[in-house]
């Protein structure tokens, strides 16, 4: 448990809502449903973690969620428990090590981040397509191997570690070690989605996934 939470009535993952603002900036924040993170003794205030990121509420802005409390807004339950959330987040291209070492805090704040509808519909979307390496054409010295199919390219990057970061963007892609230092970095040959596209490390190979706009013929990967 985190040292800085003190106060001993609002614990590490009470669900609340927000209610009782009353300045005209931010009472659209009332009925809105967080969880519980940590108690800020310097400021007095719960650090709840919200659909739009922290904010620092004071106890008496909180409502504790229970079965028969109401709001008027309502965040839907994704997962049925922590397992199901943690497999659907590797699926989505997160290193398995990554999450292991996740603190409560942490994975308590990203199941309520997975709630969100436009993250879910990337674990849903996220594509698990393999190759087999004779399929695979060889770039960059070896560096990598990539294969085109009809609405997908997939890539094979050597030498990745657990810690090893890819970013991929609608017409760029990042690949970098833990200490940032660049090991690929370039313009794709095409446009992709982004939010469908995805990454996991299987040993010492970074698996990337790129789900193309539109399913034309890729050249290369990266011009």
């Amino acid at each position: 448990m985190d040292s800085s939470f003190v106060n001993p009535h609002l614990q590490p993952g009470t669900k609340v809502a927000i209610s009782g603002l009353k300045g005209a900036k931010i009472k659209s924040m009332n009925g809105v449903e967080g969880i519980i993170n940590k108690y800020s003794a310097k400021k007095d205030r719960y650090v709840v973690e919200l659909p739009n990121g922290p904010m620092k509420v004071k106890r008496i802005n909180l409502t504790v969620m229970t079965t028969t409390t109401t709001t008027t807004t309502k965040q839907p339950q994704v997962f049925s428990n922590e397992d199901e959330m943690m497999e659907r987040l590797k699926g989505m291209g997160m290193p398995s090590e990554m999450l292991t070492s996740l603190t409560l805090e942490q994975k308590q704040a990203m199941m309520l981040m997975t709630q969100k509808p436009e993250v879910i519909e990337r674990a849903k979307n996220t594509p698990g397509v393999m190759a087999n390496s004779g399929e695979l054409k060889e770039e960059a010295g070896g560096l990598y191997a990539w294969k085109d199919a009809k609405d997908h390219v997939y890539l094979e990057v050597k030498n990745a570690t657990p810690s090893t970061i890819c970013v991929i963007g609608e017409n760029k892609l990042q690949v970098m070690t833990g200490e940032a230092e660049m090991m690929l970095e370039g313009e794709l040959f095409q446009e992709v989605d982004c939010t469908k596209s995805g990454y996991e490390i299987r040993g010492e190979k970074l698996l990337v996934t790129l789900v193309k706009k539109k399913p034309m013929r890729w050249l290369m990967v990266l011009r």
